[in-house]
């Protein structure tokens, strides 16, 4: 999740962001990020692939919907969107910071919320 002014490249596309998006893109995607403004806020998550194999239920996220027939997915958000996400990011946050035996879990059920928040947001 980013709130900026930013610009995103992919394939001949050409896509401006102006405000806060979801963004997903799949290990495969090829794509250029650039931002056009100095303010820019928000989290971020990464998977290796070693990450997706043991985790293979969120690997066949890769193959949802969100992805439609490419390799990004970009979910505008509103306010309220955007504060539940944050919300959302800080849980996973606070779960990877602590000492909670079953912080692991936390975390993959907070990126399975994400994953379903982008899916409801889909036409």
């Amino acid at each position: 999740m980013i709130t900026a002014k930013s610009r995103i490249y992919y394939g001949e596309e050409e896509i401006e962001i102006d405000g806060s998006v979801l963004f997903y893109a799949s290990p495969n995607a090829t794509y250029r990020w650039e931002n056009t403004s100095l303010a820019q806020s928000g989290y971020s998550c990464t998977f290796t692939e070693a990450f997706l194999r043991r985790h293979p239920h969120l690997g066949a996220f890769l193959h949802s919907p969100i992805f439609g027939l490419g390799d990004i997915a970009l979910c505008p958000l509103n306010q309220e969107q955007k504060k539940h996400m944050t919300a959302i990011f800080g849980q996973i946050y606070s779960a990877q910071d602590s000492d909670y035996f079953f912080k692991h879990e936390l975390i993959n059920n907070g990126l399975h919320v994400l994953i379903h928040e982008a899916l409801k947001m889909q036409p």
